[in-house]
C-alpha cells in the first residue's frame, strides 16, 4: 500500500500519459477501498454474493465517472455517496436488500432476546419509524439515518452531506430530538 492519500493519487491518475499509469493508480485506488464498498454492499442486501456484485458494478461505474469528481469533498465521502446510491437504485429493482426495519429491529434486540423482546423490539421501532417520518425534514432524516445507523460521526455526516451551517449535523440532530420529543409525547398523550 502507498503511502499517499487519495487526492494525490487522483492527481496522479489526471496527469497519468497513458493508460497503464492511469490504471494503476486506479487499482491503489480500488485496492485501498473495496473492502470498505463491500462492507456497506453487504450492510444492504445482507448477501455476500449480491455485495460483492454490487462492489464490482460500483467501481465500475466509479471508474467511468471519475472525471465527474471535483474535489468539493473528500474521495471516500464521494465514493460513499455513489455506493449509497447505486444500493439503492439496485434495491429498488430487486427487493433484495435489508429492509431498514430489520436493521433497527436488529439494533434494538440482543442477539439472546426471546420473540416477546424480539416483537417489543419491532413495535417500538414501528413507532420510531412513523415518529421520524412524519415530524423530520429530509435533511434531519439524513442526519439520523447516518449517524446512529451507520454509526457516522457528526463531523463526517457535516462534510457528507456539505452542510454549511456553523453547528453542521449538531444542530439538524438537535432540532430532530426536539422535534421527536414533542411527537412523542402528543403520540404518548394519545395512547
Amino acid at each position: 500500500m502507498t503511502s499517499e492519500t487519495d487526492e494525490e493519487i487522483l492527481a496522479r491518475w489526471r496527469g497519468a500519459l497513458s493508460e497503464r499509469d492511469r490504471n494503476a493508480a486506479l487499482e491503489v485506488l480500488f485496492e485501498r477501498h473495496y473492502q470498505r464498498v463491500a462492507v456497506w454492499c453487504l450492510r444492504w442486501t445482507g448477501n455476500r454474493d449480491s455485495a460483492q456484485d454490487l462492489a464490482q458494478e460500483i467501481f465500475l461505474k466509479v471508474q467511468r465517472s471519475l472525471d465527474s469528481f471535483e474535489g468539493n469533498a473528500k474521495f471516500s465521502t464521494w465514493l460513499y455517496m455513489v455506493c449509497r446510491n447505486h444500493c439503492f437504485n439496485a434495491s429498488a429493482k430487486s427487493k433484495e436488500h435489508v429492509e431498514l426495519d430489520a436493521v433497527m429491529e436488529a439494533k434494538l434486540t440482543s442477539p439472546e432476546a426471546g420473540p416477546e423482546e424480539q416483537l417489543e423490539a419491532g413495535r417500538k421501532w414501528a413507532v420510531a419509524r412513523e415518529l421520524i417520518e412524519e415530524n423530520l425534514d429530509e435533511t434531519e432524516k439524513k442526519v439520523y439515518l447516518l449517524h446512529y445507523l451507520e454509526g457516522w460521526s457528526l463531523p463526517m455526516v457535516s462534510r457528507s452531506l456539505s452542510l454549511t451551517n456553523a453547528s453542521g449535523a449538531k444542530a439538524y440532530m438537535v432540532s430532530g430530538q426536539r422535534k421527536l420529543k414533542a411527537a412523542l409525547d402528543r403520540w404518548k398523550a394519545r395512547r
